[in-house]
């Protein structure tokens, strides 16, 4: 029993531990929960290498090629993708006027009109707020340049003495709570590394697949919303949504028909992915109710704004699997 309650009081002193830092070093925390991710994706690769080459050239040789391929990806999107929204941004007051005289063309009632017209600039004001504050939000984390710098430097001792530093933690406690903490941070582990690819997986093809309708429709800033799509699969459901509603309100500034497909395109879209690739590359991984992902996002993403929205899914998967253990441990205890 005594053994139970100090296992207890070890998960609640490391939970209130995360909320303190997140309360008191946003910052620090994103750092290390970046680092974190980061060293959970690359560390099966590392494994790999240190079978030719020693733990810190291996880790060096993998984070400078994952560098490599972000800065690639970054040049190639303030090339092709910043324009576009810089572009759209200028273009949103004439996308206005379009959405008026429509209106006019297509005979909406008179005590309809004011309401279409209302509900029009409501949601399109809604969608581009939140699009803003996630911007303002990522620039924020990233702006400074000493954090950028941390990043990879916390990811390399990450990936190079993780298991030391790991046996160093636990050294700390007592034999059972040590073999238990261990095996619920190596399920965490396996878990956020299926996430990720899974969720980056998923990410990759909706942008893909926007950017294509837009082109067979010949609607403009094709890469722009394929970005957004992108961008947005990684808030579930509340993402997706913002971007459908932003994607109508640009069609719907060329023709109301036109948005009405937009519209089912993204609807369908959205059934696929989270009725079958979702499910099949995340959800397995989590092992998360539906409802239990909306719940979370809303309730996260109210108390952290986007990022909570963004960690809701990984955060409650980790909660369940440590809730499981502890009330398992606990079941076992008493049986």
């Amino acid at each position: 029993m005594i053994g139970i309650r100090s296992s207890t009081w070890t998960l609640a002193a490391f939970i209130a531990g995360i909320i303190l830092i997140f309360s008191l070093a946003r910052v620090l925390a994103i750092v290390l929960f970046v680092a974190t991710l980061l060293s959970i994706l690359l560390y099966p690769v590392v494994d790999m290498l240190t079978k030719r080459f020693s733990r810190g050239a291996a880790a060096a040789m993998v984070l400078v090629a994952f560098i490599g391929v972000l800065l690639a990806g970054f040049t190639w999107i303030v090339s092709n993708i910043v324009p576009g929204f810089t572009k759209l941004a200028r273009e949103i007051p004439d996308f206005m006027v379009r959405l008026s005289s429509l209106q006019d063309q297509i005979a909406v009632p008179p005590e309809a009109a004011g309401y279409v017209d209302h509900a029009l600039r409501d949601a399109a004001n809604t969608a581009m707020g939140i699009a803003k504050k996630s911007a303002e939000g990522f620039l924020e984390a990233v702006s400074s340049a000493v954090e950028l710098i941390a990043i990879p430097v916390i990811t390399f001792y990450f990936l190079r003495d993780g298991a030391r530093l790991m046996q160093y933690f636990v050294s700390f406690l007592s034999k059972t709570e040590a073999v238990r903490l261990t095996v619920i941070l190596d399920e965490i582990k396996v878990m956020l590394r299926k996430f990720l690819q899974g969720q980056g997986l998923i990410s990759l093809l909706s942008g893909l697949i926007v950017c294509c309708y837009f082109f067979i429709m010949g609607l403009p800033y094709g890469l722009v919303f394929g970005a957004i799509s992108a961008v947005a699969e990684l808030a579930p459901v509340v993402g997706p949504a913002v971007a459908s509603i932003l994607a109508a309100v640009l069609a719907y500034a060329y023709s109301p028909l036109l948005a009405v497909k937009t519209l089912i395109f993204y609807i369908i879209m959205l059934k696929i992915n989270h009725n079958l690739v979702y499910p099949t590359l995340i959800g397995k991984a989590t092992k998360l109710h539906p409802v239990a992902i909306v719940a979370g996002v809303l309730f996260l993403g109210h108390i952290f704004g986007v990022l909570g929205m963004i960690l809701a899914v990984p955060v409650l998967a980790a909660i369940k699997i440590i809730f499981e253990h502890y009330a398992r441990g606990k079941r076992d205890k008493f049986e």
